[in-house]
């Protein structure tokens, strides 16, 4: 599984070594999945307005083996907690497309067995 990363703000003191921090969160969250995952796409985006609190943004792209494509977004004031929930997402959802594609085909096993009864 290959991890790609765009950053889209300043580097500061806060931020330095984001980058291999990101990567070695997802590819920890992902690892059990890992033949399943083709690649992972991570967009860091500040979010920050004018007069508002800074926030960062962190936007997932998991490309499945079987050509699918998952997003995961999370933001908060804190880039690495921002990563860590994306981490944490990107996992619970990929899971959750994999068990919702296993029970609907057992769900047409059963029905096509039925059928032929």
């Amino acid at each position: 599984m290959k991890v790609q990363i765009q950053k889209k703000f300043p580097t500061t003191p806060e931020t330095s070594g984001l980058r291999r921090f990101t990567e070695q969160r997802l590819s920890r969250s992902l690892r059990r999945l890992d033949h399943q995952v083709r690649a992972v796409h991570v967009r860091l985006l500040d979010e920050s307005g004018p007069n508002g609190p800074n926030r960062v943004a962190c936007k997932v792209t998991v490309q499945l083996a079987s050509g699918d494509y998952l997003e995961i977004s999370e933001a908060d004031s804190d880039a690495r907690k921002a990563v860590a929930l994306a981490a944490h997402g990107s996992k619970r959802r990929v899971l959750e497309w994999f068990n919702r594609r296993r029970s609907l085909r057992r769900h047409s096993r059963r029905a096509d067995g039925r059928a032929r009864a």
